[in-house]
């Protein structure tokens, strides 16, 4: 009886931490359409940074989407503004790109 309430405890306690970080992923990650490639842009809101093909903005604030961080690095901007689930746009500059969350389909010819 004792085995079996310590298993029960465990599961609950292992299930519920595994909640806990789906509900709130502290890093995200998007693949970003430039030409007909794809570049991820990460954002680690631990660590306050934004990195875009090889370069790393910092001082994330949070935006007007439903979900958007915007970071700066030597006086540039850059935003990524996800308006629904595993879709975004990326903006540096007077730049855009169509970006997806890594995982997510992109649709027509990206290969």
């Amino acid at each position: 009886m004792k085995t079996l309430l310590l298993t029960g405890v465990t599961v609950l306690v292992l299930v519920s931490t595994a909640i806990a970080q789906d509900k709130d992923p502290k890093t995200y990650t998007y693949m970003c359409k430039v030409d007909h490639k794809l570049y991820p842009v990460s954002v680690n809101e631990v660590q306050d940074k934004l990195t875009w093909r090889g370069q790393t903005y910092s001082h994330i604030t949070l935006g007007g989407c439903k979900r958007e961080w915007i970071a700066t690095r030597n006086g540039v901007t850059v935003s990524l503004c996800a308006a629904t689930k595993g879709v975004a746009t990326l903006k540096l500059g007077s730049k855009e790109f169509e970006c997806r969350m890594a995982g997510s389909p992109f649709y027509g010819d990206i290969r």
